[in-house]
């Protein structure tokens, strides 16, 4: 079917905006695997590319009562197998006001899930406190704040572009990020479609979203705005 049949046969136009500087803002839940951890930060592994200066929120499963710490990412690396293949990616956290609290219940967490590693970590930051690896079973749940790239949009929904590929059918509060610092368009967003693109070995997706629960107000603004192109 031509693309002049696929835009008749859609209920509101399409509009392209790939290099508009229109962006979508959202909040994803990612589970991580705990590589070590010490009283200042923390090694992690995740599928996601992660952002050095980045601010993110952990949540350590431990007995009955989560554990929540804010953290900056400050350094990260590809994460590969003996045999070079590429599993996803390594960073480094380093927790931010953490209260005692906390101190006392991540060292807790620590000793149950792990075992002490004395080896120092060679890199330009301070050497910190003790650290633990913690089993390779232990994992936690990372929120990541993340600003894709629009490549087409319509009232009914847009096209992303996004180094990592979400879960189908799932859903995801979104800001839409107009340019002319105006105010974001708030909807919640159905994850309806996701095209791995094959032109490089960096993998990259093609995110279609179905716009929900949109207010009248911010469909009103994105009609004018989608008028204005």
């Amino acid at each position: 079917m031509s693309e002049d049949m696929h835009a008749r046969k859609r209920r509101h136009r399409r509009v392209a905006v790939e290099g508009m500087d229109l962006h979508a803002h959202l909040l994803f839940t990612d589970e991580v695997e705990l590589d070590n951890l010490s009283i200042n930060g923390a090694c992690i592994r995740t599928k996601r590319d992660l952002h050095v200066g980045g601010k993110y929120l952990i949540k350590i499963l431990h007995k009955t009562t989560p554990l929540y710490i804010g953290g900056t990412v400050v350094w990260k690396r590809s994460y590969v197998t003996a045999e070079d293949i590429q599993q996803g990616h390594e960073a480094g956290l380093r927790f931010m006001n953490i209260s005692s609290d906390e101190i006392i219940r991540l060292k807790d967490f620590m000793r149950t899930a792990g075992s002490p590693n004395e080896k120092r970590v060679g890199d330009q930051f301070t050497a910190s406190p003790l650290r633990y690896t913690i089993s390779s079973h232990k994992r936690a749940v990372l929120k990541c704040p993340a600003m894709l790239d629009v490549i087409k949009i319509s009232l009914g929904g847009m096209l992303m572009g996004s180094d990592c590929a979400l879960d189908l059918e799932s859903n995801y509060p979104m800001k839409l990020l107009l340019s002319g610092g105006a105010q974001p368009i708030k909807c919640k967003g159905r994850i309806a479609s996701v095209i791995p693109r094959t032109e490089s070995n960096i993998p990259h997706f093609d995110i279609g979203v179905e716009f929900l629960g949109m207010e009248d107000g911010d469909r009103a603004r994105l009609d004018s705005f989608i008028r204005s192109l």
